[in-house]
């Protein structure tokens, strides 16, 4: 599943992500959640998929927090920050959990025009 971390440079870590914020692209790369576990945890696909996106949130946010890649240099993971999976859902970083958030879309087109490049591509 790929991702886009932004960092949100208008948040105070406790009032979370409101929609206008800026967000600035921190990190770009894959992940991949634990489907087998969801498929044990969601009868439909639908609940499946949800799972899996909160199950890559959640091993993100201790990527970002506890073992940051060696090319990383920003601030660790916190409240009001967002992922966007596969550019099509997006989740903020809550106080405990995620909320799911209508995509940041000039954020991503500003990022996708940078021309990112994933980490282990050529």
């Amino acid at each position: 599943m790929k991702y886009l971390f932004f960092v949100n440079t208008q948040t105070d870590f406790f009032s979370g992500y409101r929609e206008g914020d800026t967000l600035e692209l921190a990190y770009a790369g894959e992940v991949e959640p634990d489907s087998e576990l969801a498929a044990h945890m969601r009868e439909t696909q639908e609940g499946r998929e949800r799972f899996e996106e909160r199950d890559a949130c959640n091993r993100l946010f201790e990527t970002f927090n506890i073992g940051h890649p060696a090319d990383y240099r920003n601030r660790s993971m916190s409240v009001g920050d967002v992922i966007v999976l596969n550019s099509k859902t997006a989740y903020a970083c809550a106080p405990v959990g995620w909320i799911e958030v209508p995509l940041p879309a000039e954020a991503i087109e500003e990022a996708e025009g940078r021309k990112f490049k994933l980490p282990g591509t050529a």
